[in-house]
């Protein structure tokens, strides 16, 4: 590692030292002033000279720093203009040289003076046919409204349209003169007189033309796919009456990942003060409330309710009553969505102290009315303690799978496990999702936690040093293990939780793998290596509840050896329907797919283009072979010629499949399900293919695909399909039969029956 990104990597942790103990500290009761306390000397004086490290290094970005921050004028935290800006200057480099803005979000909009923004104008692109109604409520504070607005002006997307309703609750400073003659396209209402937050929401609302309200805060800032994110949740599940924003702190702390409300009616902000990258806050999950700040809505489900209760006026809890309301009332789902994102200052407008005469005092009267409302509901609630539990209280019963980060674009194994995932979710399962080694390659692992996935990295670190995540094993039914070597590492570490059933995923039999190599080889010693993987799966087998194949055929050959209790579960695949695909004659060439890193494919490859094709060349001399796949290796790469294509990784396939005329399978040797003829099969295209290459699918030669398993016979079989269109069809409209059994419905059906034999069977 480099000097500089050693340096960069402790000033990002003394900083994150100084940040978190100031806040600490807040929370503890010390004043504003406690960054003078002298435990933070030390670390100031580690910043500083990091700070001249980097100078006497002539590091670009520091001197940069340090000029912006003299020459600037305005600054994201100071509203309060009673400040002299030479003071807020003066406030600013003093936190900024000492660290206290190093983790701050560099996107925040400056604060500007009420004399700047009276001189700018604000045009938002909204519809007169609005699908959402944007409601911001203000008193006060111009400058935040200003800069809210600014945010969804840049970060929400002119394809979703939208209306902003700006409600003014009487306020004393330039609000009004500034909506009247400096904004466009947006709604201003202004109350007669001042109403608190609640009334003014309820009136907001009445008035709005969207089918969804989304209610925001005029202290935040949205960030990127705010609206977006929360609209994908609520359309997606007509059962999600409500979906809610993380809410992040200016400073990058986390203010809410949902909210949790205890037995006593208390509640918290799950989350509060943590780092908001933590797994345990980016998931989808249901939860008892997400705070008014930034939530989503159905305009027709807060009519149905009565809009907010007006037991709580003027504010606290009105949001937390109606989270409740659609739960225990219409019987919907209050949803947490990481994705959509906000910065939220806090107490603008309320402050932060509960003090008399203020409506931060509210908070307490509103929570004994909320519980004289609630308090039979609010025993299925926990009481005030765990967070971490108690933000698991409305999760469905647990899964968790062990398996590396499925890239379901690249191997077929992944993409059975990524359906499987998809079909266990659909089974009202929650999915836990522990990699055995870190693992955030992307997409992939932001796919898992769009999909409401709950993503543990640490998982598996802990249970390498027999240590548990407690919240996570206490509300586990069942522990998916794939793979024999992660079975043997993690079967007797989970073995003493009497209550989860393990059950062993083989995706293949790998033991059969490598003993068809080995015999193909002639190697000896890769036959011993397949001898020690038999003992290996057979001893894994034994310890599980249940052990799943991906075929009929090797879930025979485990039974022969004494394993009784199996299932298959197969590679699931979608028929498309064949509405819209290419004529015969409108296709040319053949294809094959597979990832380089798994040996049976380089084989298959080398096979086909050293061997099978020199004869099919004889008849078609200008025939051309595509061989798709990740990671093609410097073999693959040499077939490479002009009738020979290797492209490499392809992100989407579809169009080779859909003109391409012919796939081949030439498989040598392997086990388990070939995720590449189901897939082919998915778009109805012909396959000719070995033995090896359909096993365990239940395909008949002739009559689903063409089989052959010698290079004459295999490359007959390419010519003719190659020139028989009646034959090309007949096996293109079988495909769909043939692959039915292998869809997501059939194999839900099964998967339920399974799960309920294992947890039965305890």
């Amino acid at each position: 590692m480099s000097l500089s990104k050693s340096l960069e990597k402790r000033n990002k942790r003394i900083c994150s030292k100084i940040n978190t103990k100031y806040l600490q500290g807040l929370q503890q009761g010390r004043g504003n002033s406690y960054y003078f306390h002298p435990s933070f000397f030390k670390l100031y004086f580690k910043r500083l000279l990091i700070i001249l490290l980097n100078i006497l290094l002539f590091k670009k970005s520091v001197f940069k720093s340090i000029s912006q921050l003299l020459l600037k004028q305005y600054y994201p935290f100071y509203i309060n203009q009673r400040f002299a800006e030479d003071n807020n200057k003066f406030k600013e480099f003093f936190r900024q040289l000492f660290g206290f803005r190093f983790l701050y979000f560099r996107e925040l909009y400056d604060a500007l003076s009420i004399r700047e923004i009276m001189r700018r104008d604000i045009c938002l692109g909204t519809s007169e046919n609005p699908l959402v109604s944007i409601i911001v409520p203000v008193y006060n504070n111009l400058s935040y409204t200003f800069n809210c607005l600014l945010s969804i002006r840049e970060n929400v997307s002119n394809a979703i349209p939208f209306e902003v309703i700006v409600i003014d609750d009487c306020s004393t400073d330039c609000t009004s003169d500034f909506f009247k003659s400096r904004t466009e396209g947006i709604r201003y209402i202004r109350n007669v007189s001042n109403q608190g937050f609640l009334l003014s929401c309820n009136e907001a609302v009445s008035r709005a033309k969207g089918t969804y309200i989304c209610l925001l805060n005029n202290d935040t800032q949205v960030r990127k796919r705010w609206l977006e994110s929360l609209l994908e949740v609520i359309e997606k599940d007509p059962e999600v009456g409500c979906v809610g924003s993380k809410l992040i702190y200016p400073n990058g702390y986390l203010q809410e990942a949902g909210g949790i409300v205890f037995s006593d009616a208390s509640g918290a902000n799950y989350g509060r003060m943590d780092s908001p990258e933590k797994e345990k806050y980016n998931y989808i999950r249901e939860v008892d409330y997400c705070s008014g700040a930034s939530i989503l809505f159905r305009k027709v489900d807060f009519i149905k309710l009565g809009f907010f209760d007006e037991r709580f006026k003027p504010a606290y809890y009105e949001d937390t009553d109606f989270c409740m309301s659609v739960r225990n009332i219409l019987g919907k789902k209050v949803v947490y969505q990481p994705f959509s994102q906000v910065l939220h200052y806090e107490g603008i407008t309320s402050g932060k102290e509960v003090v008399p005469g203020t409506v931060k005092f509210y908070q307490e009267i509103n929570r004994q009315k909320f519980y004289e409302k609630w308090h039979i509901e609010l025993r299925q609630h926990y009481e005030n303690g765990d967070v971490d539990c108690a933000a698991r209280r409305l999760l469905p019963p647990s899964i968790l799978i062990i398996e590396l980060l499925p890239t379901f674009d690249r191997d077929s194994g992944s993409l059975r496990i990524t359906r499987i995932m998809r079909i266990l979710k659909s089974l009202k399962f929650h999915i836990i999702f522990a990699p055995p080694n870190v693992d955030i390659r992307e997409p992939y692992y932001s796919a898992l936690l769009k999909e409401g996935i709950e993503v543990s990295n640490d998982f598996c670190a802990l249970l390498y040093k027999g240590e548990y995540q407690s919240d996570i094993i206490e509300c586990l039914e069942y522990v998916w293990l794939a793979r024999p070597d992660l079975n043997d590492t993690f079967q007797d570490k989970l073995s003493s939780f009497k209550h989860i059933r393990l059950i062993y995923d083989t995706l293949d039999l790998h033991h059969i793998r490598m003993q068809r190599e080995a015999e193909l080889l002639q190697n000896e010693p890769l036959l011993h290596k397949a001898e020690e993987m038999r003992q290996l799966e057979l001893r894994v087998a034994q310890r599980a509840d249940i052990t799943l194949t991906v075929t009929k055929v090797e879930a025979e050959i485990l039974r022969s050896y004494g394993i009784k209790n199996t299932a298959v579960v197969p590679n699931i695949h979608y028929p498309r329907g064949f509405g819209n695909r290419n004529a015969y004659s409108m296709r040319s060439g053949l294809l094959f797919i597979g990832g380089y890193t798994h040996p049976p494919n380089i084989d298959a490859v080398l096979w086909l283009v050293n061997e099978i094709m020199p004869i099919v060349w004889r008849e078609k001399p200008t025939l051309k072979v595509y061989l798709l796949g990740s990671k093609p290796t410097i073999d693959v790469l040499a077939l490479a010629n002009d009738d020979v294509i290797v492209p490499g990784y392809i992100e989407d396939v579809s169009e080779y499949f859909i003109t391409s005329r012919v796939f081949v399978s030439p498989l040598r040797y392997g086990a388990g399900m070939k995720g590449k003829i189901g897939q082919s099969m998915e778009f109805g295209l012909p396959v000719v293919s070995t033995s090896i290459g359909v096993e365990g699918m239940d395909l008949t030669n002739d009559k689903d695909v063409l089989i052959a398993d010698d290079k004459i016979a295999f490359a007959n079989q390419i010519l003719r399909l190659y020139d028989n269109e009646t034959l090309w069809y007949n096996l293109a409209n079988a495909s769909y039969d043939s692959i039915y059994k292998f869809s997501p419905e059939v194999i839900k059906e099964d998967l339920r029956k399974i799960l309920e034999s294992v947890k039965g069977a305890s």
